[in-house]
């Protein structure tokens, strides 16, 4: 008897899975990418501070297919919580630079002056973004790099700093070109405008280089 009911409770056990079974319930398909695609989103906007996770991202999670713009990859050792944007934003930041050979403290430098780090429509409606651009003078570089909208943070720095490395490479001096980004040209004399972005330049260089100390005596 004690045999029979044995054989039973076996037989049962392989049918019924659960907490018994001989492996796990599979994950349909569609679930399983969701959930590897929101924790490579959790893993990509969180720092770690001690023993705790600390979400950093302001955007919510969309799937692939709901969101129209590029994500970046952040990396936490780039991201400083001394620079006032979103990790996101200085990593699009920093791509740019790179694409088009601008210093990174220098940008940071002319957004302080230009926007103050807002995202905002400035002169009456007419400047866009975080560094202020005009689209009626910037259609064209705009069409060319496939920017459409100035407000959205990834296309306004690739358009501001293509700008920027035209000038530099027209005055081979980053005063001259930032007396010209402001200015429309060079009129023969550097601007209290540009004075105050290389100022700036010089601050956000330091902050960029301590950041950069720290993360290398934490390795």
């Amino acid at each position: 008897m004690k045999k029979m009911i044995l054989s039973l409770l076996i037989v049962m056990m392989g049918i019924g899975g659960g907490a018994y079974a001989a492996g796990p319930t599979p994950t349909p398909k569609s679930s399983a990418a969701a959930v590897a695609m929101k924790c490579s989103l959790f893993k990509k906007n969180t720092v770690l501070f001690g023993t705790e996770m600390i979400d950093i991202s302001k955007a919510e999670l969309f799937s692939a297919e709901d969101d129209p713009v590029e994500q970046p990859t952040v990396e936490p050792n780039l991201y400083s919580d001394d620079i006032p944007l979103t990790p996101e934003e200085q990593a699009w930041l920093r791509e740019a630079c790179e694409e088009f050979g601008v210093p990174y403290a220098l940008t940071l430098g002319l957004i302080e002056k230009e926007s103050t780090f807002q995202n905002f429509f400035g002169d009456n409606g007419n400047s866009a973004g975080y560094m202020q651009i005009q689209k009626r003078w910037h259609w064209g570089r705009m069409e060319r790099l496939g920017v459409t909208d100035l407000m959205e943070p990834r296309g306004n720095f690739r358009v501001g700093c293509d700008f920027l490395a035209e000038l530099y490479a027209k005055y081979n001096d980053w005063s001259l070109a930032l007396t010209a980004y402001n200015f429309g040209h060079y009129p023969g004399y550097v601007t209290n405008y540009a004075k105050d972005v290389m100022a700036n330049y010089a601050c956000w260089q330091e902050v960029i280089d301590k950041h950069v100390s720290e993360m290398e005596e934490s390795l």
